[in-house]
């Protein structure tokens, strides 16, 4: 009788295991990176890239948005691009000097398991930093299965406008864990977000997590 009882105790633990989701931020790894099948650069940003992308770095990378820019003796570009070989995300910087020379800058990984955050959202764009691009609400950025669960995780959500830029990846748990590049800007607040949005079994989606991303951290 003891024996079965064990065996009754051991079932039950699985099934809470199982039926509670397991969010990004308890989660130990995982992280499948998502293809992107997109650009929005446009023809000028484009050749800016080729131009400045070093020789052993252009049959891999596809640049896929230009982030932010920088006036610093012409102006830094701040790339988000995908490195197609190695299946991972990068943060690319490249200077376009004023006699239009194009230089290659910084070329950082953007772990999406291993985030780099701020503290607080910049309240906007000052002189001589970094400034964020205001980034159009592209529905392209995300396929219709992924852009429903962002847009019914954000039915209700008013802490920012949130514009997704790129699915990072997916982490499947008890349901799917999604991580989402955005532009987020509020009364206060205009800056680049990691946005985490859990889709449970029944199809039910929720943000848990949104951090301002410490882009510094990526381009110096």
């Amino acid at each position: 009788m003891r024996g079965k009882w064990k065996l009754f105790i051991a079932i039950c633990a699985i099934v809470i295991m199982t039926a509670v989701p397991v969010f990004a931020a308890d989660a130990v790894g995982g992280w499948e990176v998502a293809e992107t099948t997109y650009s929005f650069l446009s023809a000028g940003q484009r050749k800016i890239f080729e131009k400045g992308i070093d020789e052993d770095l252009e049959d891999d990378y596809e640049p896929v948005v230009v982030l932010a820019k920088q006036v610093v003796n012409g102006t830094r570009y701040v790339f988000l691009c995908q490195d197609t070989d190695e299946e991972e995300w990068n943060i690319v910087t490249m200077v376009r000097a004023t006699n239009k020379k194009v230089t290659f800058g910084t070329d950082n990984d953007l772990e999406i398991a291993n985030i780099a955050y701020s503290d607080k959202p910049r309240s906007g764009n000052t002189a001589g930093g970094l400034m964020i691009r205001t980034i159009k609400n592209r529905p392209a950025a995300l396929e219709n299965d992924v852009r429903n669960v962002f847009t019914k995780a954000l039915t209700g959500y008013t802490t920012y406008s949130l514009r997704p830029i790129a699915l990072l990846g997916t982490q499947l748990v008890a349901g799917t864990n999604y991580r989402f590049l955005c532009l987020g800007i509020g009364s206060e607040a205009k800056d680049l977000f990691i946005v985490d949005v859990y889709n449970d079994l029944q199809g039910v989606s929720k943000v848990t997590s949104c951090k301002p991303l410490d882009l510094e951290a990526y381009v110096d």
